[in-house]
């Protein structure tokens, strides 16, 4: 097995590397004496032939206008099949991508620090292109110069924290904002070196940009039929009546009002952004969970909380007696409250549609904390462990919630969940007991 890849042109005076003969299927037929050292070695060809023999690249000695150059290839082998091979598909994966960009981050010098390009990501990563370039395309990754750059969280938090608040601040219509206007503006906040380009920008702004404009009845018929295997999940955390958040996300899904329908549908013009304003609010929402408790309470004018009595600590994020080192989920309401001008406090299942999977609830002590889901494990066991050592005791509905988005399909959430933990009852109010998951022993 070997991967063909293209190299830079041959040098004058080096010999042109043998020519392979035949497809991957004969090489590997053909090799079966090859040392095993040999494996980890290169090889190089001029002439390249696909395993069905249709296609060949460019041959040694191809002129071009500046002189004659060797366009050569190289491969590297990285197994070997003396026999048959039985191959399964496999999902792809992303953390590869992640790790091969993590230290092209924006922001870094790449002096010494080779440069990660698309041909090198083809090369590098075991997934399709297009699969690839849609990864590219939803993550936090942005092309400058020809080399791909990671944009790191914390510095897509400024910069969107920035943008929307210049926003509002100039009293730009939230769905005709002039982006040069805005690029200017923020690098006149951040330095040009923080957002360099407007491909930045519009890369961190994506996450707050409308919804595309719902399916028709057929199309929407089709989808429901296509994704009938993922079905058993959403009624599971539909029926969990313990999680707030498992009902509202049912409801979010069937309502809609015309006002976000007409900002969906409206025609982008060039050189302007189309921002959702209920995203921005969102937004501006979650940052408070990544704010000081003290500051959140100063800046909305919110007493500090009475000491409660002490607990055993259930976690990590336990806040047992801290008199106000954690943000209640009663003192987020009143912020986001302030913070939309609504007249009315929001509920709890108003809460979660805003929190989504961006924040967990202790539930002994009433304080939020705020998780980022991509930091968690991609395997499902080994996410369970993480989520139980934030805290020992979980709503169900909410647990589920973390642990859907990893499982295959087909999988029945609740009872894989359920045969992984087990149920405890706690009172936490005096006569009112409630269901929670606790990890098993073994665990």
């Amino acid at each position: 097995l070997a991967q063909v890849f293209e190299g830079p042109p041959a040098s004058e005076g080096t010999p042109a590397p043998e020519v392979v003969e035949g497809g991957v299927g004969e090489k590997a037929e053909n090799t079966n004496d090859m040392k095993p050292e040999a494996a980890n070695g290169s090889c190089g060809g001029t002439q390249a032939e696909g395993s069905g023999g249709s296609e060949k690249v460019a041959a040694a000695g191809q002129a071009d206008a500046g002189g004659e150059k060797t366009r050569s290839l190289r491969c590297e082998v990285f197994g070997q099949v003396r026999g048959q091979m039985i191959t399964k598909p496999m999902p792809f994966n992303k953390k590869r991508v992640y790790d091969l960009l993590s230290p092209q981050a924006l922001g870094i010098d790449l002096k010494d620090l080779p440069v990660v390009t698309t041909d090198v990501l083809d090369y590098e990563v075991a997934a399709s292109a297009a699969e690839l370039r849609a990864l590219l395309n939803e993550g936090p990754y942005v092309e400058l110069e020809g080399a791909w750059r990671m944009l790191p969280l914390v510095l897509m938090r400024q910069i969107m924290d920035t943008a929307v608040n210049v926003v509002a601040a100039k009293g730009w219509d939230h769905q005709d904002v002039d982006e040069e206007a805005l690029l200017r503006e923020v690098q006149q906040h951040l330095g040009v070196a923080t957002v360099p380009t407007l491909a930045v920008l519009k890369k961190v702004l994506k996450s707050v940009e409308p919804d595309p404009p719902q399916a028709s009845a057929p199309e929407a018929a089709a989808t429901t039929e296509k994704d009938s295997t993922t079905a058993g999940a959403a009624e599971t955390a539909k029926d969990s009546s313990a999680d707030p958040k498992s009902d509202t996300a049912v409801d979010s899904a069937e309502k809609g009002t015309a006002g976000d329908a007409a900002v969906a549908s409206r025609p982008a013009v060039e050189g302007h952004l189309n921002l959702d304003k209920a995203k921005m609010l969102r937004f501006q929402a979650l940052q408070l969970l990544q704010m000081p408790p003290q500051q959140v309470r100063e800046r909305f004018g919110l007493p500090t909380p009475t000491p409660q009595p002490k607990r055993p600590r259930h976690g990590p994020g336990g806040a047992s007696g801290s008199g106000g080192s954690t943000l209640l989920m009663e003192e987020f309401g009143t912020a986001f409250q302030e913070i939309t001008g609504a007249a009315e406090k929001p509920t709890p299942e108003d809460l979660w549609k805003v929190l989504g999977d961006q924040a967990y609830l202790d539930e002994f002590e009433g304080s939020l904390h705020s998780l980022d889901p991509s930091s968690l494990p991609l395997d499902p066991n080994a996410r369970l462990t993480r989520l139980f050592a934030l805290q020992s005791h979980w709503n169900q509905g909410r647990l589920e919630s973390f642990v859907a988005p990893v499982l295959g399909k087909g999988v029945k959430v609740a009872t894989w969940v359920l045969k992984q933990t087990r149920a405890v009852f706690v009172e936490l109010v005096v006569g009112k007991e409630e269901r929670f998951l606790i990890k098993k022993f073994a665990m």
